[in-house]
């Protein structure tokens, strides 16, 4: 793009248009029967959602890799992969449908998603998820201190870490 337009290209482009690339590069679709594997998503409750909650993950959701470049990094995986979400809700019945059903219907809830634009103002309407979290999409997602490491799963903007039982530093150390 910027071969073509040049800089100025890139000022004039909406954030929606940003959207819909970031998506496109690296996107997760979040298919899920019930609002709380959302809210946990939205709020970087990791554990909670991978590893505490798993059973009621896999009754309720399920995750569509989408971007291409996702796609790339999951041939060579390293921790740190992250995509951009977008949620799609679907119904009980869903969850029963065999694997290539699933796929057409996100496929057809996903261009409805973004037939409307006011559901994708900008990138930031997208959550951030760790995508070797979902279990099954690593070997490690198996043992629960997997779920510890905060470089990768990252606590929500504005919150603390748990430090757990490290040193702290005193004041006018």
């Amino acid at each position: 793009m910027l071969e073509e337009g040049g800089e100025a290209e890139a000022r004039r482009r909406r954030p929606e248009r940003d959207a819909l690339t970031l998506f496109d590069e690296g996107g997760v679709v979040v298919a899920a029967s019930a609002p709380a594997p959302l809210r946990l998503i939205t709020g970087h409750e990791w554990k909670a959602l991978f590893w505490q909650g798993r059973e009621a993950l896999a009754a309720q959701a399920r995750f569509v890799a989408f971007g291409h470049a996702l796609f790339e990094k999951m041939l060579d995986p390293f921790i740190g992969i992250v995509a951009k979400a977008v949620f799609v809700p679907v119904d009980d019945l869903f969850m029963m449908l065999p694997p290539e059903a699933q796929v057409a219907r996100v496929d057809a809830l996903l261009a409805a998603h973004f037939a409307d634009r006011a559901r994708f103002p900008s990138p930031r309407a997208m959550p951030p998820i760790p995508v070797l979290g979902i279990p099954g999409w690593h070997p490690g997602t198996d043992r629960e201190d997997f779920y510890d490491d905060a470089s990768h799963f990252r606590p929500a903007p504005g919150t603390v870490p748990d430090l757990g039982d490290r040193p702290r530093a005193r004041d006018g150390a």
